[in-house]
């Protein structure tokens, strides 16, 4: 007698379903709700990181004529891109998205954003 292979998948609602899987079948996982819509990072950011992100999102520049537009010294930008960088390398890897190399760019990190960036007047 085999083994018998069961997948069962559960929904965010709560709902169940059981697939069996053929002989020699292999499972490849694939998530995307954690990472889609973005609203678990941006509850982390602080009020700071936030206006960054969002700048960087709608006008991607230079740190040095980044920093001034915000009002802010290029050392204090860094530090928030550094926290930004941190907090969203963790939200991908939670989700099974991160980088191979554990590496985040700055373009990454602005092309994150500019996929995910939400309505800051709402």
């Amino acid at each position: 007698m085999e083994d018998r292979v069961e997948l069962v998948i559960t929904y965010a609602d709560g709902r169940r379903e059981t697939v069996a899987l053929p002989p020699g079948a292999a499972v490849e996982v694939r998530t995307s709700g954690a990472e889609a819509d973005g609203a678990a990072l941006w509850a982390t950011l602080t009020k700071a990181e936030s206006g960054v992100l969002t700048e960087l999102a709608h006008r991607p520049d230079t740190r040095s004529r980044l920093a001034p537009r915000l009002g802010i010294t290029t050392s204090t930008l860094d530090n928030h891109l550094s926290g930004i960088k941190r907090k969203l390398l963790e939200h991908l890897e939670t989700a099974g998205q991160g980088p191979h190399d554990g590496y985040l760019s700055t373009e990454m990190v602005i092309g994150w954003a500019s996929r995910h960036i939400r309505d800051q007047k709402s």
